[in-house]
């Protein structure tokens, strides 16, 4: 391994940093508070790179993808869509996540229609605040439907903590230093040798 290799990794690690853009994930978990207290969570992944600035950030522009999911009150999945299945509408709502200066959740709307018997249809809206909140999962046709949550009584959203893609360079920079570092007395204690 020579220096020009080594410098052309690095101007690769940097460039690589430089042009990559990471999303910001939210997580919502609900309430279980009504009837048989099962509960939604949703996943949205922001477009956005470091912290999030406050505003209203859209799905397909701003919300890359998003998904909900409906749990029982002993934490077992009952019911998953996600803006990637086929089939899935939003039936003419638009989806949205809205986010004060510190980056938090203060108000939302996500809804999914899986568009079939066994597939489900779940949404959230909600306003952190205290505004009443409604959480809601509904399987099967309006002859054979299902109602696992409904609740009033708003969750909680947190933010994943990502690095940023610099953090990810130097990483690898480290890496590769301390492999270079290996590789090197392992030359020269060969050279000693002989």
């Amino acid at each position: 391994m020579n220096i020009k290799s080594v410098s052309l990794f690095i101007g690769l690690a940097f460039g690589a940093s430089a042009t990559h853009a990471s999303a910001a994930t939210y997580t919502y978990t609900g309430t279980p508070s009504f009837g048989n207290e099962s509960y939604v969570t949703a996943t949205a992944e922001l477009n956005c790179v470091g912290p999030c600035a406050a505003g209203d950030y859209l799905y397909s522009s701003d919300i890359t993808a998003f998904s909900l999911s409906v749990h029982s009150k002993t934490t077992e999945l009952l019911e998953s869509v996600s803006s990637n299945t086929p089939g899935v509408t939003l039936d003419g709502w638009v989806d949205y996540l809205r986010l004060n200066e510190l980056g938090q959740v203060t108000s939302w709307f996500l809804y999914l229609n899986g568009n079939g018997a066994d597939a489900p249809l779940i949404y959230t809206i909600g306003n952190a605040a205290g505004f009443p909140t409604m959480d809601y999962g509904l399987r099967g046709t309006c002859d054979s439907a299902e109602t696992y949550v409904n609740t009033d009584t708003a969750g909680t959203w947190q933010v994943a903590a990502v690095p940023e893609p610099a953090t990810w360079a130097m990483l690898l920079l480290g890496f590769a230093g301390v492999g270079f570092m290996a590789y090197r007395r392992k030359s020269g204690a060969a050279l000693m040798a002989a």
